[in-house]
């Protein structure tokens, strides 16, 4: 979730070509990270509860994770409040 929120504030902020580099640079080490701290704990968890209760259990881990995701990670491109009657009256006017 970190490293998506990390993404979000590059690309909105930085140049295209600056910020497609750091997404390449972030997801690779990330995705090295990721490996070489989960990778113990995983076979661990392997090890102590077997390999069909540790796979639902990351399951749910990324279920949740998901959810998540999709209440906070809302786009930023919302019409403002003073704006909204604005556009309500133009859409009117128009239609």
């Amino acid at each position: 979730m970190l490293l998506v929120s990390v993404f979000k504030y590059l690309a909105k902020n930085f140049d295209t070509r600056l910020s497609s580099v750091l997404y390449l640079v972030g997801y690779q080490l990330s995705n090295q990270l990721g490996s070489a701290i989960l990778s113990p704990i995983v076979g661990n968890l392997y090890d102590t509860v077997g390999f069909k209760v540790a796979y639902l259990f990351l399951g749910a881990v990324v279920g949740v994770f998901t959810v998540f995701g999709a209440f906070v990670l809302i786009s930023d491109k919302r019409i403002p409040k003073e704006k909204q009657s604005e556009l309500k009256e133009y859409i009117q006017n128009e239609g």
